[in-house]
């Protein structure tokens, strides 16, 4: 078979786009080894494209699948991890301000306090 009528492959950058979406933008590297692979296993199974690449672009795709699935994962699980941290400051902050609020009001009301002859007036009172 002459290599002169066939497409040339892309089983290197696939592999390496599979390879990479392992380790960094998975989310983002993976899909594209993905649809790259399956768009040149068709065109090498059609007979357009060069053969010999074949399982350069079998194993990228794999990988690039492998790749997504796994950032997707991890995503998943660090926004639960997140949701969870979050929701215990906000509970302890809500208990370390019900523990430090004074027993008869929030902190911003007015006081009653008495004066020196014993009435007691609110602390804007004009007398």
């Amino acid at each position: 078979m002459s290599q002169g009528r066939y497409e040339p492959h892309r089983g290197v950058l696939i592999l390496v786009l599979g390879i990479l979406s392992l380790f960094f933008f998975g989310i983002i590297l993976g899909p594209i080894a993905w649809i790259l692979g399956n768009s040149d296993l068709k065109k090498i199974r059609a007979g357009v494209m060069d053969p010999e690449g074949e399982q350069m672009t079998n194993v990228g795709r794999i990988l690039g699948m492998v790749g997504t699935i796994l950032n997707i994962v991890v995503c998943c699980a660090l926004a639960i991890f997140y949701s969870v941290i979050i929701a215990i400051a906000v509970g302890t902050i809500q208990e370390e301000l019900e523990k430090s609020a004074p027993p008869n009001g929030p902190a911003n009301a007015p006081r009653v306090r008495p004066d020196d002859e014993g009435k007691f007036k609110f602390p804007l009172e004009k007398e």
